[in-house]
């Protein structure tokens, strides 16, 4: 599963208050996500309430990024661990995962000499 989902809506704007105007910038973020089969991502297996984990996936924190389908929940970084194959942003409500690329096609969550199983 590959969709892309372009990041600039609600969590990319950027508000200012100067005295009494308050002024909307609306920034265009240097990435987009991309959601991914989250079996490629953690250990589990998908359910009809969503996607069951094997074990506990540890956020590692809130991102200001919220999950494009639910539009109110803020995505949580997973980093790699026991029970996670590969660093990812995921929703907690909907259990979506989603990676991180760059315009250039780049990846955020891949570091160089880290390899990717």
């Amino acid at each position: 599963m590959r969709t892309e989902i372009h990041a600039g809506s609600h969590a990319s704007s950027l508000t200012t208050q100067t005295g009494n105007h308050d002024l909307r910038h609306k920034r265009v973020a240097p990435f987009y996500l991309v959601e991914l089969d989250p079996q490629i991502v953690v250990d589990g297996k998908v359910t009809e309430a969503g996607f069951l984990s094997d074990g506990e996936v540890e956020s590692a924190g809130k991102m200001r990024e919220l999950c494009p389908y639910c539009t109110d929940v803020p995505l949580q970084l997973a980093l790699r661990s026991r029970h996670v194959k590969r660093t990812h942003l995921y929703c907690d409500k909907c259990t979506r995962c989603f990676d991180v690329v760059f315009h250039d096609g780049s990846l955020a969550f891949v570091f160089p000499n880290v390899p990717i199983e």
